[in-house]
């Protein structure tokens, strides 16, 4: 897993973004450039849940458009309303990378 990789060894440190109920929102820039990155998104709860997101709730800027890429499935993501479902104590991490 080359993006998991990056992210371990990029040296810095996530930020909480957000938390709603029992969902978590970090973010990580890369190191060289932080128009790009990583969003981890945590349901720490017991139950799977359904969940809508726009860029402010993952720490992206509105005004902007930015390619998002599922790593653990592989796969564009809507880039403008996030909507997913993530499984109990699940997590979609996320690349994130500003388009020009």
């Amino acid at each position: 897993m080359r993006a998991t990789h990056a992210c371990n060894q990029n040296a810095i440190c996530g930020t909480l973004i957000k938390r709603i109920g029992n969902i978590d929102i970090w973010k990580t820039p890369l190191s060289t450039s932080p128009d790009t990155g990583w969003i981890g998104i945590f349901n720490r709860s017991v139950s799977p849940v359904n969940i809508e997101l726009i860029h402010a709730d993952m720490g992206l800027q509105e005004n902007k458009q930015y390619k998002l890429f599922d790593i653990w499935n592989k796969g564009e993501l809507n880039q403008n309303n996030l909507i997913s479902r993530i499984d109990a104590d699940g997590v979609l991490f996320i690349k994130h990378e500003k388009k020009n």
